[in-house]
């Protein structure tokens, strides 16, 4: 005997959570909406969560119309396939291990927006993220011109064509006798991979460098104090960008 669908109304109400409906015909969850792994297919329309809304594991295939999330969205290993064009997220929305295929263009999030292991193949134009994204494991190629990144760009360097130039190199080869160049100790960035992936990105214009943690222009890279060795490869990487992209 198949186990019947979970309802949503049940389902919180199972949960101690309380709702209201406002005179606009929302529903209203005070705070976070935590519903992993509870075998949620369907959200009512214009659902307003005032906290975090948690969906991960659950088999929903598409989100309601008018969903308001003031926090964050987590919809990690669920069958969703697309966002509506009405979705507001206060902050980040993760969807790792989703089956996302596809953005809408002008796509603008507040805080982060991860996409590891997702379906989609390409970035919708003027995609503004405040925060990080991630699009490892993806099936993504090119990086819009238009595409603004606040805090962190995260990808498979090899899998991108154009605005991009980068390097892997092997951590220890910037040390010497356990001491870094330049005065600087082992242990400053002994937090880096054995390999360093470095590259530098074309974001709206704009040239970025990425390297670990740090993702900002060459000009505040330059303030980082880094040994020689790093800052030559950074330089190499904005001269191949500047060169390849002055020939398009």
């Amino acid at each position: 005997m198949c186990k019947p669908i979970p309802c949503f109304f049940g389902t919180i109400e199972s949960k101690g959570i309380i709702f209201s409906k406002s005179p606009g015909g929302h529903t209203v969850i005070q705070g976070g909406l935590d519903l992993r792994n509870t075998g949620i297919t369907r959200l009512p329309h214009n659902l307003v969560v005032t906290g975090a809304l948690i969906l991960s594991g659950c088999p929903i295939n598409e989100l309601p119309n008018g969903l308001h999330v003031y926090e964050y969205l987590d919809l990690k290993d669920t069958p969703v396939r697309t966002l509506p064009s009405d979705l507001i997220v206060g902050n980040g929305i993760f969807l790792e291990n989703s089956c996302l295929m596809e953005l809408t263009d002008g796509l603008s999030i507040n805080d982060s927006l991860d996409l590891e292991n997702t379906r989609i193949k390409t970035l919708p134009n003027n995609l503004n993220i405040g925060g990080y994204l991630n699009i490892k494991g993806t099936r993504i190629t090119t990086i819009p011109d238009s595409l603004r990144v606040g805090s962190h760009l995260l990808l498979d360097i090899d899998k991108i064509t154009n605005n991009i130039a980068g390097l892997t190199v092997d951590r220890d080869d910037i040390f010497i006798d356990n001491t870094v160049k330049n005065g600087r100790s082992r242990s400053d960035i002994d937090y880096l991979d054995q390999k360093i992936t470095i590259f530098a990105v074309l974001l709206s214009g704009e040239i970025k460098i990425s390297l670990g943690g740090f993702f900002g222009t060459e000009t505040e890279f330059s303030k980082l104090g880094m040994p020689k060795k790093i800052s030559h490869i950074v330089r190499e990487c904005v001269n191949k960008l500047t060169n390849h992209n002055s020939f398009q």
